[in-house]
C-alpha cells in the first residue's frame, strides 16, 4: 500500500477497507520519508492509528520509506514526524528504502536520534507543529521511552499543576518562536493556558491509565506509542471547509466565531492526544469484548461513560483535581471548541459551540456519529487500534493582525 502524499480523514478511513479487502497474504506500507501533507485536522494521529492497525495485523510485511529526491546524508536533514513514529514502532524489523536497501542502521538511527533529542527538549522540527511522544517498546524496562516533559525520574506521570503552569506555557512558547510570537502571546490568555493544561493532563492521563497495558491489564503492550501532538492550522476558511468531509466539522468551521483577518485567514490550534493501546472499549470491557464482540451501541455507551464526570481509574493521591475525568475537557472547550474521538469501531464528535456544556445530561451525554451526525444512530467504522482524542481550540482572530 503506497500512502498518498496528501491525506484527509476520509482517505485514511478508506485505507482500513483497502487493507481488509486485500487479496494478498502480506501487505507492505510505503510512506514518503519527508512526511505527508495534512488536509484535515487530526490527520497525523489518525494515520498513526491506521499504521498501528496494520502493524498488529496478520497481513503486515515491510515498512518502506520513499526518500524521493531527498538527500538523507545532508547533516541538516531531519526525519519527519511520520518517518520518526513509523520507524520507532517498526524498530524490531528491518526498514528499507524504495530500492529495497536496508536503511535502519545507516540512516534511520541517526535521523531519529536527532528528532528525539529535539522532542525531548520540546523543540519542533518544523514551523507550527510539536510532537511529544512516549514509546513503550521494552517489556523489561517499563520506564524506558518516557519523556521528562510528562514523567518524573521514577516514571510517575507529573500532576495537573505541572501541565498547566509548566508544560503548556513551554509548548505555546515554542510554537510561538517557530511561528509567530506576536500571534501566540496575543491569542492565549491565562485562562486559555489553564484550560489547555487541564485538557492535556486529563487526556494524557487517560493514555497513561489505558494505553500501556494489554487486555489483561498486566503485560506491557509493545511496541506502542502514547503522544501529545499540537499543530497550529492557518488557512482561509474556504480552504478548511473544502477538506472538511463531514457536515459536523463543516458546520463548526463555518461558525461566526472564526472571523478572518486582513489576509482572509483563520487560525486554530489542534490538540491531539493519541495512543496505539487497547482503547476505551477493550480497556473497559476486557475479556467480555474479546470473547463476545460488542455492538456499536454498547461501544458508544462505553465512550460516553468515559466522558462522564467522576469516571476515572486514577487512584493517585498526586492528582490535584482527582476524579473528574474527561468532563474537564468538555468544560475547557465550552462554547468554543470541537472534540473528535476515534477508537475501536467508533468515531464520534461534539461541537461545543452548537451543543455547549450547559446542554450536557450526565446520565446520557450526547455524542454525534461522524458520518450520520446523529446522537441515536451510529456507524460501525472499521476496527482501529488505540484511541485518538482530537480537539480544536480556536485562536481569536482579533489578534491575528
Amino acid at each position: 500500500m503506497k500512502i498518498k502524499k496528501e491525506i484527509t480523514l476520509s482517505y485514511l478511513e478508506s485505507l482500513y477497507e483497502e487493507l481488509e479487502n486485500s487479496e494478498k497474504d502480506s501487505v507492505d506500507i510505503i510512506i514518503p520519508f519527508n512526511g505527508l501533507r495534512e488536509r484535515n485536522f487530526s490527520s497525523l494521529p489518525s494515520f498513526v492509528q491506521f499504521y498501528s492497525t496494520w502493524l498488529r495485523s496478520d497481513k503486515k510485511r515491510f515498512l518502506i520509506l520513499d526518500a524521493e529526491n531527498e538527500d538523507l546524508e545532508d547533516e541538516n536533514y531531519t526525519a519527519s514526524v511520520y518517518s520518526f513514529i513509523t520507524t520507532c514502532l517498526y524498530w524490531d524489523s528491518d526498514i528499507k528504502d524504495i530500492e529495497g536497501n536496508s536503511i535502519k542502521k545507516t540512516i534511520i538511527k541517526r535521523l531519529n536520534a536527532k528528532f528525539n533529542k529535539k522532542q525531548r527538549n520540546i523543540l519542533t522540527n518544523k514551523g507550527a507543529e510539536l510532537l511529544l511522544a512516549c514509546f513503550d517498546f521494552d517489556k523489561n524496562l517499563e520506564n524506558r521511552g518516557l519523556l521528562n516533559a510528562m514523567y518524573d525520574h521514577n516514571g510517575n506521570l507529573k500532576d495537573d499543576d505541572y501541565f498547566r503552569y509548566n508544560l503548556v506555557p513551554e509548548i505555546i512558547n515554542e510554537i510561538g518562536k517557530k511561528f509567530s510570537m506576536h500571534l501566540i502571546k496575543g491569542a492565549f490568555r491565562p485562562d486559555d493556558i489553564k484550560n489547555i493544561g487541564q485538557v492535556l493532563y486529563e487526556l494524557f492521563k487517560n493514555t497513561h491509565e489505558w494505553g500501556r497495558k494489554k487486555e489483561d491489564g498486566i503485560g506491557l503492550l509493545v511496541p506502542n506509542i502514547r503522544a501529545i501532538y499540537c499543530v497550529l492550522h492557518r488557512s482561509t476558511q474556504k480552504n478548511f471547509l473544502s477538506y472538511a468531509d463531514t457536515k459536523g466539522l463543516s458546520g463548526y468551521l463555518s461558525n461566526d466565531l472564526f472571523k478572518p483577518n486582513s489576509t482572509n485567514e483563520i487560525y486554530f490550534l489542534e490538540i491531539s492526544v493519541f495512543d496505539s493501546g487497547i482503547g476505551f472499549i477493550r480497556g473497559t470491557l476486557g475479556n467480555e469484548y474479546i470473547k463476545n464482540g460488542i455492538g456499536i451501541e454498547k461501544q458508544v455507551a462505553v465512550v460516553k461513560e468515559c466522558l462522564t464526570k467522576y469516571f476515572t481509574t486514577d487512584n493517585s493521591l498526586r492528582a490535584t483535581h482527582k476524579g473528574k475525568g474527561l468532563d474537564r475537557v468538555l468544560q475547557a472547550l465550552n462554547k468554543k471548541g470541537f472534540l473528535r474521538i476515534r477508537t475501536e469501531n467508533v468515531c464520534l464528535y461534539r461541537d461545543l459551540i452548537k451543543d455547549d456544556y450547559s446542554k450536557i445530561d450526565f446520565n446520557n451525554i450526547d455524542l454525534f456519529d461522524w458520518k450520520l451526525e446523529s446522537n441515536t444512530k451510529f456507524t460501525t467504522f472499521p476496527r482501529t487500534e488505540g484511541a485518538t482524542l482530537s480537539l480544536i481550540y480556536p485562536i481569536n482572530s482579533a489578534y491575528n493582525e
